[in-house]
């Protein structure tokens, strides 16, 4: 009787320790399961977000739109083309620097209606450091579409002497040649 005791209660034991290993890997699954859960749900809201912001973005294009924003506005006309390098040029005595034009050429545009073209033109600014700064941010508020293609500073002088500084400045503009042409397709 005795061994058979021991074998029930050995058999009782084995029994339990099985149930308990299954419960503990029930229970450590589950937190895997929650916590691979949890960065699912933050990245679905997270998708989400960026969802909304698109649909905000479009939907404020298209109000703009209706309001009377007009691709061309942004722009150069090919009659504008001189006038557009001129007002770069008087951007010079406005902020106490030289403004000197190297090149202004037009460039064939790839992927654009019939008719675009862009215009590209290569300038050297000097002057003093906040000078050339403010410069620049001139031309970069032109209510133009422009693309910095290229934009370097360098300081001259030495020590003991007022340091000049200079940019190189290589910008592109989108150049219409008939605008009603363009915007109309």
């Amino acid at each position: 009787m005795k061994n058979k005791t021991l074998n029930l209660l050995i058999l009782n034991l084995i029994i339990m320790v099985l149930i308990w290993s299954v419960y503990f890997y029930i229970i450590h699954d589950t937190k895997l399961t929650s916590a691979s859960f949890e960065q699912k749900k933050h990245e679905i809201s997270f998708a989400m977000k960026k969802e909304q912001a698109i649909k905000n973005l479009k939907n404020k294009i298209q109000s703009n739109l209706k309001d009377g924003f007009d691709l061309k506005d942004f722009l150069v006309r090919s009659d504008q083309a001189a006038d557009v390098v001129q007002l770069i040029e008087g951007f010079g005595p406005l902020t106490g620097t030289k403004v000197l034009t190297q090149s202004v050429s037009t460039e064939e545009a790839v992927g654009l209606p019939e008719g675009a073209d862009f215009l590209r033109i290569v300038f050297n600014i000097e002057g003093s450091r906040s000078s050339v700064l403010k410069n620049i941010e001139l031309v970069e508020s032109l209510p133009y579409n422009i693309k910095m293609k290229k934009l370097s500073f360098a300081k001259s002088g030495d020590a003991s002497s007022t340091s000049k500084w200079s940019a190189g400045v290589d910008l592109v503009l989108v150049k219409l040649e008939d605008v009603e042409a363009v915007t109309n397709q």
